[in-house]
């Protein structure tokens, strides 16, 4: 997870391949950032057989404490490719 900060704005970055979009949840309260999210085991439905899988699978859970010049009314979330991306506008 990378945390950036311009004039304007907070950006956080978290790596989550592999994730559906619907499995991802970001909460804000009390000035904490909540990311959470869970990678679901492949289910080959086409009667392929799995000999061997190295890949992590679970659920993933981070917690960030923000700066009170945070806009708590200004987050925005969005995932693709793999990485969610959380932008919040600093105070004025």
């Amino acid at each position: 997870m990378d945390v950036a900060e311009t004039e304007n704005k907070y950006t956080i970055c978290a790596d989550l391949p592999g994730c559906r979009p619907d499995d991802i949840v970001v909460l804000l309260k009390e000035n904490v950032l909540q990311l959470k999210a869970e990678r679901q085991p492949r289910q080959p439905g086409d009667g392929t057989i799995c000999h061997r899988s190295e890949r992590f699978f679970g659920r993933i859970s981070r917690a960030l404490l923000l700066p009170t010049s945070c806009r708590t009314d200004s987050v925005v979330a969005s995932y693709e490719n793999g990485v969610l991306t959380v932008s919040i506008d600093k105070v004025r």
